[in-house]
């Protein structure tokens, strides 16, 4: 799996959002997120391009490994809304992962469960 890193500086983006741009392990840029400065506990990633990273839970491991630390480290954020594309012809995820934190970090079971079988239906097509 292709590891995923952000970028730490943000650009302020119109009045309220700020963007995050998110770049591979060669530096290359493969998405970006905003996320509204007047609502911190709502991030939303509008293209996080993951080509050829999603192989058995693959969805569950950028989500553990960079979701949570960016979310409740970075932007202290109690949420995450998740648009995920899977492929390349532009054939999108809608995946909704709602992240809270009790005495640490803590993915939503059913959330989770829901994205990874919707991810499942949209690639087999």
């Amino acid at each position: 799996m292709h590891e995923y890193s952000f970028v730490k500086d943000a650009q302020k983006v119109g009045f309220r959002w700020q963007r995050v741009r998110c770049y591979n392990d060669k530096g290359n840029e493969v998405g970006f997120f905003d996320y509204d400065i007047q609502a911190p506990g709502w991030v939303t990633l509008q293209k996080l391009f993951v080509l050829k990273a999603f192989r058995g839970n693959g969805i569950a491991d950028i989500l553990i490994k960079h979701f949570l630390e960016l979310s409740f480290n970075k932007l202290h954020a109690n949420y995450i809304s998740v648009y995920i594309h899977p492929r390349e012809n532009g054939t999108s995820l809608n995946g909704l992962i709602r992240l809270h934190q009790k005495h640490g970090f803590e993915i939503t079971d059913r959330k989770l469960s829901e994205a990874k079988a919707s991810l499942k239906l949209q690639t087999r097509q």
